[in-house]
């Protein structure tokens, strides 16, 4: 809930010009007594606009924790910190190097695999069965798989359903 809430501030509330266009919550994590709640904002930008940003939420949290105390129903309102998240960059930088990896082995495609040869004398056409590849299950085997597909699942109650 208090994800939800702090997104919604930060798209529509806070009016702050520090606050870079592109923040987004990525997560909270909240202290079982519910008394401090740690908020993970990624911003897309530069890295002074992500400074900015920080300082302008840290200048906020008073404003925030007014409104998370409007919506929400509980008895204590957790203090609030904002931390930045660079899980976002971190995976943009994995990626691209994923992508440079790529391109770079694409040079070097190993040429496909052909179909084995049939024996001498023998037409590939003449031959009733299909060539069989070692991963591949058997008739059997399908058949099993099918079967198992079929069952349906049985229904989990949950803790709450059992009481």
């Amino acid at each position: 809930m208090i994800e939800e809430i702090v997104g919604e501030l930060l798209q529509r509330e806070i009016r702050d010009p520090r606050v870079a266009g592109m923040t987004s919550v990525t997560r909270v994590e909240v202290t079982p007594d519910v008394r401090y709640a740690k908020i993970f904002v990624s911003v897309m930008g530069s890295e002074e606009e992500r400074l900015a940003t920080m300082r302008a939420l840290d200048h906020a949290t008073g404003f925030v924790r007014s409104k998370l105390g409007e919506e929400l129903t509980i008895r204590h309102i957790p203090a609030v910190t904002f931390q930045l998240d660079r899980s976002i960059e971190e995976g943009d930088r994995v990626l691209a190097l994923i992508n440079e990896m790529a391109s770079a082995n694409s040079a070097t495609v190993a040429p496909p695999v052909t179909a084995p040869l049939a024996p001498p004398g023998e037409s590939p056409a003449a031959s009733n069965e299909a060539p069989s590849r070692p991963d591949s299950p058997s008739p059997d085997g399908l058949r099993r798989m099918v079967r198992g597909a079929a069952r349906p699942l049985k229904a989990r109650r949950s803790p709450r359903q059992a009481e």
